[in-house]
């Protein structure tokens, strides 16, 4: 009895690899990945260049890019999660660089007694998506 199972067992494993290798060798070609973008500065030479018309195109909580120290970051995934609450969204289809590095916009007002963390620049560089053209 052990044997006639040693025997199906193996049949059955053959023919798993008969199946796989028939799926490896039909499957249609697909495009090759688009470049991801970088999560360390500068790791990747080929970043592209955004310019701020187009990041300014992206300015709603659904389509979030912003401008920071040159970079450019798709905040749109992040937002639902920022501690700050709803105040990351003013920084939507702008450069924001004075925003984050100082919790004031423009006009003077105060969003948060503390600067951002080290760990928060950390997060930052993982949504980096360009540079911004010049």
């Amino acid at each position: 009895m052990k044997r006639g199972i040693i025997i199906t067992l193996a049949a059955a494993g053959a023919i798993l690899v008969a199946v796989a290798a028939y799926l490896v060798l039909t499957a249609q070609p697909t495009e090759a990945p688009a470049p991801v973008a970088s999560t360390s500065p500068g790791a990747n030479s080929e970043q592209q260049a955004i310019p701020l018309s187009e990041v300014a195109a992206h300015n709603t909580p659904s389509d979030c890019w912003a401008v920071i120290n040159g970079n450019v970051y798709d905040l749109t995934t992040y937002l639902p999660r920022h501690p700050g609450g709803d105040d990351i969204e003013r920084a939507c289809g702008i450069d924001a660089t004075k925003l984050f590095e100082t919790k004031t916009t423009d006009s003077g007002e105060s969003l948060g007694s503390r600067p951002h963390s080290s760990a928060a620049s950390q997060q930052l560089e993982s949504l980096r998506i360009g540079t911004l053209a010049s």
